[in-house]
């Protein structure tokens, strides 16, 4: 995947087939990986945190676009649109980045306190080097590096803590998907028209 990240020219269409046949793959063969997925926890004020900042951080370019006269009927189909296909492409990056990633570095970093090296918690050294990592794995869209690594953050710390993926997946989901349309003016699936063509 860095590879892919650093030497291709990458678009939605390409991150798509990509990132799913790595999903396959470790789908099938996760339990010769290591992959352990934690033990569900109880709803607690990390969850409610995260659903609010969610609501909020998703609601806020919709108002914007009504105050800056950008929705109609054909604008609104489209970024609903967005906001469904977005939750399989945010299942399939984090599938990766929190299923695999985080697991295998929260098992590192579990190794590394036992030893007396590491004086964090687990669960923060692990989310510290996957927001690195997944900030760099944004390289190709600049703009995106520093917000990608603290979201990237919040959202590994909450999947280690709490054991809750479906939830990182529908965050990701609705505030890319209504930030990007609405404040960007981006269609981040336009490769995708090519299965809508005449």
């Amino acid at each position: 995947m860095i590879i892919y990240s650093f030497l291709f020219t990458r678009d939605t269409l390409t991150d798509f087939i990509a990132l799913s046949l790595l999903c396959i793959l470790l789908y099938f063969f996760g339990s010769k990986a290591g992959l352990k997925t934690p033990v569900k926890a109880a709803i607690s004020t990390k969850d409610y945190l995260l659903a609010i900042a969610t609501a909020l951080l998703f609601i806020s370019p919709w108002i914007y676009a009504f105050i800056s006269s950008k929705i109609n009927t054909e604008r609104f189909q489209t970024s609903f649109i967005i906001s469904i296909v977005y939750i399989y492409y945010a299942f399939i990056q984090h599938f990766l980045a929190q299923r695999y990633l985080s697991l295998r570095l929260y098992s590192l970093t579990k190794k590394k306190q036992i030893t007396g090296i590491n004086k964090l918690s687990p669960e923060i050294s692990a989310a510290l080097l996957s927001s690195v990592i997944f900030g760099l794995l944004h390289i190709t869209y600049p703009h995106l590096i520093v917000i990608s690594g603290v979201i990237g953050f919040i959202y590994s710390y909450y999947y280690l803590t709490t054991g809750r993926l479906s939830v990182v997946v529908c965050s990701h989901a609705f505030i890319a998907s209504s930030s990007l349309y609405w404040y960007l003016d981006d269609n981040p699936f336009l490769e995708l028209l090519i299965f809508t063509a005449q």
